[in-house]
């Protein structure tokens, strides 16, 4: 809430303009860090990053991720033209990969973003610059002959927690309710028990979903072994089963990153490690451009 009022008076041959801001008005927006990711499942991802990340991001998908790397080079083109002209704000572009490049397809890609005999003087600049804003997931492992090593992961990742593991991460809470139970009153018991309640099932919802992944087996087909449809295959399992409660069939990948998440910290925080940092990073920078005012391309607060 608050006003912006703008005074444009002509004295003496001057133009003076009195800009007043009162409220909230008094602080300047600032733009979401724009972050670009290869696909739907990476996506997730970076929604669930997102929710434990300090700043405002704009999540869009660009598909391959070579993509991302031409994107980046038209951006910094266009940047470096611009900060000529004496605007030094731009937004904050970071692109994320899913983890499983190989460095030397990553160093192809970058070097052949610009080809020709005429590059220009700041090339090398530039294809520096463009290394620096793709990040990657960190993945544990990159089996070989294998496509979809992103689902791969999280598959593995998923089948890790164990049922003891599961029920140790509710064991005090229920002792607790358990006990509540044996000293609540009559009006306090109906929700004690459903709070007991959602717990179990959320234990059978993740034992199921968990149980189901593990009896999945992808064949090799012409030496790869594919598992892009991992998660299409496990939502149709769920479908033919009981019906969740806890969580729901058609958003499965948000239950899988969820459950790893939740009972598979160690691995799910490695993963999102670097992507994390440099978000927290990107929105500080972009904070630091936006939040001074600005009068005819120069800095005046």
């Amino acid at each position: 809430m608050g006003t912006t009022f703008i005074d444009i008076k002509h004295e003496q041959g001057a133009k003076i303009i009195t800009i007043t801001q009162r409220g909230t008005l008094k602080s300047n927006v600032i733009p979401s860090v724009v972050v670009v990711c290869e696909d739907a499942v990476a996506e997730k991802v970076l929604d669930l990053v997102n929710s434990e990340t300090n700043g405002s991001y704009k999540i869009v998908t660009a598909g391959a991720w070579g993509n991302m790397a031409t994107l980046l080079y038209g951006m910094y083109f266009y940047r470096r033209h611009l900060q000529q002209t004496g605007d030094t704000r731009f937004l904050e572009v970071l692109c994320v990969t899913d983890g499983d490049i190989t460095p030397q397809w990553f160093q192809k890609v970058i070097e052949e973003t610009h080809r020709g005999s005429h590059a220009p003087e700041h090339i090398k600049e530039t294809l520096s610059l463009i290394k620096q804003s793709i990040i990657s997931f960190e993945l544990s492992e990159h089996p070989e002959n294998t496509k979809g090593i992103p689902e791969y992961n999280h598959k593995k990742w998923l089948e890790e927690i164990s049922p003891d593991h599961l029920n140790k991460h509710f064991e005090s809470r229920l002792a607790v309710l358990n006990s509540c139970l044996e000293r609540c009153t009559p009006n306090q018991e109906d929700g004690v028990r459903s709070e007991i309640f959602d717990i179990k099932r959320e234990i059978s919802e993740t034992l199921q979903i968990i149980e189901i992944s593990q009896r999945m087996k992808f064949k090799a087909i012409e030496g790869f072994v594919d598992y892009h449809a991992y998660y299409k295959r496990l939502s149709a399992t769920l479908k033919r089963k009981d019906t969740l409660i806890y969580y729901q069939h058609y958003a499965i990948v948000y239950a899988v990153l969820s459950i790893i998440k939740k009972f598979n910290p160690a691995r799910w925080n490695a993963y999102i490690a670097p992507v994390k940092k440099a978000m927290e990073e990107a929105s500080r920078n972009q904070t630091d451009v936006f939040r001074k005012d600005r009068f005819n391309n120069k800095e005046i607060g």
